[in-house]
């Protein structure tokens, strides 16, 4: 059973120290930086299709956000905002998760 990242053990915490090891110097950034966006909750059985897309060249992310834009209009959902770094949604029938990174962006369909 998978438990959650908040309940795993401490690094580096004297009640813990029968692991010998030591936390990452940037430990606590990664930590805050994996709950600010939480992974999605599914229920099985489910289809998921996930894809990840290097950018390349300046303009991926005006590009992307026309596509996700165009599909929001499609289904009558409010798009996500110029200056948005991820986007969660319903669309009735799927769910859509965008999410921008520096080098990268990824989509999730389920």
């Amino acid at each position: 059973m998978r438990q959650a990242l908040h309940q795993l053990p401490v690094l580096n915490d004297p009640l813990n120290d029968s692991f010998g090891l030591s936390q990452h110097m940037r430990f606590q950034d990664n930590y805050a930086d994996l709950h600010a966006r939480p992974f999605p909750v599914a229920t099985t059985p489910v289809r998921v299709s996930h894809m990840t897309l290097l950018h390349t060249g300046t303009d991926h992310y005006p590009r992307e956000l026309k596509h996700l834009r165009s599909l929001c209009k499609r289904y009558s959902i409010n798009p996500p905002s110029e200056g948005d770094v991820c986007f969660y949604q319903s669309f009735g029938e799927f769910e859509v998760r965008w999410e921008r990174h520096t080098e990268f962006s990824s989509y999730t369909f389920c």
